[in-house]
């Protein structure tokens, strides 16, 4: 391997490419057709699309065709591979052939919701030269010497689901899927989705009697297409409709002084606004990718998630001696500057104790501190049972 294919390979490495799932993923060959997707060839001026497929074990791909081939023809399998329909399969790391999906995948959403359960390493170049590598974890994107990652949405959805009890966990997931996977970063345009979770009395509903959905699939390109031409935020009833759009986030004094700036303005006044309404999720999606979730002026997708009475096991389990005590306990607490619920999560564990203190995910002021061997917390509200 060349000092510049060694370079690279680190840089893989460094942005999450590999994965420990499978050993035979840090192989060189396996290396090697990562550095093709990231330095693309170009043929007559041009760069084309194509795609790879590293599996554990073919035999056990479900509706994909597999077409096995020799290993002298893998550059001819290059060629024609075109990264939507067909796919250059290797079996871990040594090359089979072609795989053909039952029907071509030209965004992300269709890739996630077709991945092989025995895949370990998906590319997916486009014509562009922008490279997509999807394994269990999530996507890591390259794209002119830049590098950025999308979570796997169902973690996503369940860190919301634990700072916001009661949600509709179907409609979450298909707002995080259009906003993740959609809308971020294909349409090179940043949007802002406020999800109404009651009433909609704040702004207009001029466009209800349309009654698109952002559950339904066959809308998710109008969606797209709307988001990418409006400035302010769109709105959506506590069922996924879209109710208006174009909207400007207004957000408090209050708010401005408690809630420390995010990002640029479109983040700053997407926090801020979650903070002044209690009754909203909003999804900021910037124009180079990234996608936030803020509740209760906090980013919550984000957020590390613990469980107290989890982690106290495995310290039990760590420190096995009968005169070591371990407990756990989960309760709440209101932040007295910014007035926002925390949901706060402490372990006992004797001999590993000591003084911890805890900042809200709201307002970063000081809201709890105990003698504990560890201390974590969220933000924290309850949907009202009917919602």
């Amino acid at each position: 391997m060349s000092v510049m294919q060694s370079l690279i390979a680190q840089e893989l490495e460094l942005n999450g490419v590999r994965s420990n799932q499978f050993d035979w993923l840090l192989s060189k060959s396996i290396t090697q057709e990562c550095i093709r997707a990231i330095i693309p060839e170009v043929h007559e001026g041009k760069m084309f699309s194509s795609g790879i497929i590293f599996a554990e074990n073919i035999s056990e791909l479900e509706n994909i065709e597999v077409i096995s081939l020799q290993n002298e023809q893998l550059e001819i399998a290059r060629k024609m591979a075109d990264g939507k329909e067909w796919f250059v399969l290797y079996e871990k790391d040594s090359f089979f052939g072609l795989a053909r999906f039952n029907h071509s995948i030209n965004n992300e959403l269709q890739m996630i919701r077709n991945f092989p359960l025995t895949a370990g390493l998906i590319i997916q170049k486009e014509s562009s030269g922008l490279a997509k590598f999807y394994q269990n974890n999530g996507i890591i994107i390259h794209e002119n010497r830049r590098w950025f990652s999308k979570p796997n949405i169902k973690e996503a959805a369940w860190k919301v689901s634990k700072c916001v009890t009661n949600i509709d966990k179907i409609i979450l997931s298909s707002i995080l899927e259009f906003s993740f996977h959609l809308m971020s970063p294909t349409m090179r345009a940043g949007g802002v989705i406020v999800w109404q979770l009651g009433k909609i009395n704040k702004v207009s509903s001029d466009l209800a009697s349309l009654q698109l959905s952002i559950m339904n699939d066959s809308h998710s390109r109008l969606f797209c297409h709307l988001l990418s031409q409006v400035d302010g935020a769109t709105f959506l009833d506590s069922k996924g409709l879209l109710m208006s759009t174009g909207e400007h986030l207004k957000y408090s004094e209050k708010s401005r002084k408690i809630v420390p700036a995010c990002k640029g303005t479109r983040h700053t006044s997407s926090v801020r606004y979650s903070y002044d309404h209690e009754d909203v999720i909003v999804f900021t999606i910037s124009e180079d990718g990234p996608v936030t979730v803020f509740s209760n002026g906090a980013n919550i997708a984000d957020l590390q998630i613990y469980s107290a009475f989890k982690k106290a096991r495995l310290l039990k389990n760590k420190h096995p001696f009968n005169d070591i005590a371990v407990s756990g306990s989960s309760f709440e607490v209101i932040c007295k500057s910014c007035e926002k619920k925390s949901m706060i999560e402490m372990v006992n564990l004797k001999g590993l104790d000591e003084n911890k203190q805890l900042f809200c995910s709201t307002c970063k002021k000081l809201i709890y501190e105990s003698i504990c061997a560890s201390l974590e917390g969220r933000s924290y509200k309850v949907l009202e049972s009917d919602q």
